[in-house]
């Protein structure tokens, strides 16, 4: 998956996804290929939901919890 990520990255496609919904401290992937938007789950209280996964490479925090679609 890693030469998908880094083809579509070449051709200026924004690549998103989401860091895991394991609540650890580790690198999830495709979150943590290099250029990727990696993506954490927020609580009601904005604050980081139990099961998302965090770590230093985290892009950004998004609504996770409680969601209808």
């Amino acid at each position: 998956m890693d030469a998908t990520v880094r083809y579509a990255i070449s051709r200026n496609v924004t690549v998103v996804a989401a860091m895991g919904n394991m609540g650890i401290n580790g690198i999830s992937y495709p979150a943590g290929y290099a250029g990727v938007i990696a993506v954490g789950a927020s609580d009601e209280r904005d604050e980081r939901a139990s099961f998302s996964s965090y770590g230093k490479w985290i892009s950004v925090c998004a609504p996770g919890v409680g969601i209808l679609s």
